[in-house]
């Protein structure tokens, strides 16, 4: 008889992503999706594959650079961080400007809404201690 638990293929090494990072980094533990190790140079660091183009990128702050990526690998890597941190910022401008649009000014939609629906009133509790 077949063993469900043998037949299944392993965990993949790689997150299903299309992130140019997965080019330069594998999963250490599957369970684990922040745990990476550099293909290149075989460093293991925690961050996932943000971490892992820093890394590659010689971007200074969170990792120590990759000593065997490439010119192109760095600038691959680079512009990748640069290009979703601008699609970051310009969604948050776009929300914010969204919001400024909306004016909410209390007095007068609390006057708009007694005009169409009359004078609102608090609502009346009966006494229910006699």
């Amino acid at each position: 008889m077949d063993n469900p638990a043998t037949d299944t293929p392993p965990p993949p090494l790689k997150r299903n992503s299309n992130d140019v990072g997965w080019e330069y980094g594998l999963l250490c533990d599957p369970r684990v999706p922040d745990k990476v190790r550099c293909r290149l140079c075989g460093k293991e660091f925690s961050g996932g594959v943000y971490r892992m183009k820093e890394h590659i990128g010689h971007l200074q702050g969170n990792v120590s650079a990759c000593p065997r990526s490439s010119k192109e690998d760095q600038e691959k890597c680079k512009n990748a961080i640069m290009e979703a941190k601008e699609k970051k910022n310009k969604k948050r401008k776009h929300e914010e400007a969204i919001r400024a649009e909306v004016n909410i000014n209390k007095s007068s939609n609390v006057e708009e809404l007694e005009k169409e629906l009359g004078t609102l009133k608090a609502p009346h509790f009966q006494d229910c201690y006699h």
